[in-house]
């Protein structure tokens, strides 16, 4: 399935989310309310009811936090803040480089490991594991 599948499905309420806006998240009535009917109506899930599906959010977020600062003892960070994805100039070996890329595909993504919980946790995992190396 595409990403539109689940970006791009009608919301539930006014339509501030989801179609042509693609934003999973969106304000109905005072209240920040998530745009699940694509995950609910793809065949794959029937019973979501929020990201945190499987609870992987507090999970994987910490695993970002551990590689963030990870990269920022290696010294490609330019900030020690999670938020941040700039990197430092300079050289890096390869590996660390490739640390850097996860870092900022899984942190960039903001799904909180959500589109594939297994495979964003074994890639986080794997690289802190790799980073600690150095």
């Amino acid at each position: 399935d595409a990403c539109g599948t689940c970006h791009m499905a009608t919301s539930q309420g006014n339509g501030d989310g989801g179609g042509h806006t693609w934003k999973m998240e969106y304000e109905l009535e005072g209240t920040v309310s998530q745009n699940i009917a694509g995950c609910n109506g793809t065949g794959c899930h029937r019973t979501v009811e929020s990201f945190n599906h499987w609870n992987v959010k507090p999970e994987i977020d910490a695993l970002v936090k551990q590689l963030n600062d990870e990269l920022f003892r290696l010294g490609i960070k330019a900030s020690s803040d999670v938020t941040n994805f700039s990197a430092k100039a300079g050289s890096f070996p390869g590996d660390v480089v490739a640390g850097f890329i996860n870092f900022q595909l899984i942190g960039e993504d903001k799904s909180h490991g959500l589109h594939n919980p297994p495979y964003v946790r074994n890639v986080l995992k794997n690289t802190i594991t790799k980073m600690k190396t150095y």
